[in-house]
This record gives structure tokens, sequence and C-alpha cells, in this order.
């Protein structure tokens, strides 16, 4: 068994040494090439895979990872067993959700329970943008949760250890943070719970920023004009996002950096009124520098603990987003 792997190792690497330099991982089978190579560009060879892996692996076969493990001929035995397990897994574990119909989207803007969210651009370059929003409807609330792409610090290398440790513990590359909109009697939002998720005063670069918890009264939230595909105008929240893991504010601690604003799908970025308007919503200031092209995020039907069932980590969050006293304020779930 083993002199068969063997062959099968040098025949890849034979496979690996004729191709051009300039070829992109596409299949299963480019996986393999470059697992086993052996030559000079071994190094620059995985240095690939691992940059490929993340956006390629979702389109293998369901055993990919198997056959993968299946050529490393000179690991251990549990290696080649628990390891394609759990990357199996990690990477095929769910399927995509699927979306809220925009007419329930549209519905949830008019009353405000969706919010607008500014992120400082240099983490949207970094590729930490908003990937989905998922909620959860109750009686008396909302709760939301954000997941974004990615999570960076500051510091390149601390960041790859960082993203490794999270890997590990909770299964995914992906940051997810959940704030609550709690309702009036009357059924209007009247104030955003977050549970761990603030910022206070943390700033984006703040090398350890505080996972605090804050009860901020709605009208703290200052209102974005935006206009639905339908045409009606709403005005939705602004949330802050203010430091590098992704903590909530109700006010711009990062003045100085330019900022991106993520809408849901069904919103423009600004309302039907005059164009000199129009442009002074998105004109640089001092307090409130925004582009004037805004990003969509797509909007799904889960709470929290569902959408760290998505996910096989050993742990699903450092912090608790909830609590007993939270979840009977917020009633019976509807939807």
């Amino acid at each position: 068994r083993k002199s068969a792997r063997i062959c099968a190792a040098r025949a890849s690497l034979s496979f690996a040494r004729s191709r051009p330099r300039d070829w992109q991982l596409k299949t299963a089978s480019d996986v393999l090439v470059l697992r086993t190579g052996r030559d000079g560009r071994t190094m620059r060879k995985i240095i690939l895979a691992v940059s490929a892996l993340r956006g390629s692996l979702c389109s293998l076969p369901q055993d990919a990872a198997t056959t993968l493990m299946s050529h490393l001929y000179w690991a251990p035995y549990w290696v080649q067993r628990w390891i394609p397990s759990w990357l199996s897994r990690l990477m095929f574990g769910s399927a995509a959700p699927a979306p809220l119909l925009s007419d329930h989207v549209a519905s949830l803007c008019k009353r405000a329970l969706l919010p607008v969210f500014a992120l400082p651009k240099l983490d949207t370059r970094r590729g930490n943008g908003i990937k989905r929003l998922y909620v959860a409807e109750y009686e008396n609330g909302v709760e939301i949760t954000v997941v974004f792409w990615d999570e960076d610090r500051p510091n390149a290398l601390l960041s790859f250890v960082y993203d490794m440790m999270r890997m590990l513990l909770f299964g995914r590359a992906e940051d997810v943070e959940t704030f609550h909109i709690l309702l009036n009697e009357a059924g209007e939002p009247r104030a955003v719970e977050f549970k761990g998720t603030y910022a206070a005063d943390a700033q984006y670069f703040t090398r350890l920023p505080k996972h605090n918890s804050c009860t901020i009264p709605f009208e703290k939230f200052s209102p974005r004009p935006t206009r639905l595909g339908t045409g009606a105008e709403v005005l939705l929240p602004l949330i802050w996002i203010n430091t590098w893991n992704h903590a909530f504010g109700e006010a711009n601690n990062n003045p100085q950096m330019d900022m991106v604003h993520y809408l849901p799908s069904v919103c423009t970025t600004c309302p039907t009124v005059d164009p000199t308007v129009a442009a002074e919503l998105h004109r640089p200031s001092p307090s409130d520098r925004v582009l004037s092209k805004a990003r969509a995020y797509q909007v799904c039907v889960g709470c929290r603990a569902e959408v760290d069932g998505r996910f096989h980590g050993l742990i699903s969050t450092f912090h608790s987003t909830t609590c007993d006293e939270l979840e009977r304020a917020l009633g019976k779930r509807l939807c």
C-alpha cells in the first residue's frame, strides 16, 4: 500500500514539473500536485495552494479533503483519518442560507429594524467587509447577527496567528457579532442592546478593544435617509463599526478614517431628493467621512445559535451574546 502511494506521489511530481509556472488552482488534482511537489518550487506551490484553498475548496467534491490527505503518505495514520473528517465538516458542513424575500426586507426597513453600517474603508480593503446579516424576529424585538468575511488585527503577524487560532476554536475565519433592537409597546424601536459587542470609546487601532455591554436609546443613533427599490423613503439607524474586531457604537470613533456604508440589499444609497442635497449626504467632513458608493448586504433568517451551528469549531464564542433577562424582554420568537 505504501509503495502504491509513493508511485502516485512520484507521478504527481512529474506532472507538476511539466506544468507552466503561471497556472491557477482549479481542481482537486491541482491541490494534489501542490501538496506532493518535491522540487525547488515546493514552497511557492504550497503558498499558492493556501491562498487559493479559501476560494476554491468550496467547489471541490465532498471527498476532496480525504483525497488530498491520502497522498501525504508520510503522515501518521491519525492525521490521514482525523484531519480529512474535520476539514470536510469545516468546509462543506452547511449549504448557503436562503435570503429573505425583498418584501420582507423592505418591511423591516420601513420599521427601522435594519441598520446602515459604517465600516472603515481600510478594513474593507483587507477583505473584512460584511458577508451576510441574519435576522431573528421576536415579540418585543429583533436579534441581528452580522457575519464579516474575516477579522484582522492591525499587526499582520499577530493577525495570522489570530486567524489560525480562530479556525481551530471556532471552525471559521468569519467574524460573527450580534446585537438586539428592542421594541416598545407600540412596536417601535426604543433601544439597541449590545451584549459584549459595544465599542465604547475604543478606536480602530486599539490593540486590545474590550467586549463592552451597553443599552443605547434608539434616538442616539443618527437616522440615515435611504430609498427602497420600490421608491419609498425610509430612515434607518446608522451604526458605526469602530474597531478592528468589529465592535459597534452609536458614534464615529474614527473621524480621520474614510468609511464605507453597508445597506440592506433592497435599498439605494440616497433618497429621491435634490441632487445637491444628495451630494451633501456623501460629502466627506471631519466628523463623518463617507464614500459616495455604498455596498449592499444580504439579509437571511437565523438567530445566533443557528449561525454558530453552521460552523464546526470547538466553541462558538468567547462571550455570551444574550442573558436570561434579555431573553425575557424579547419574548417569543416569531420568525
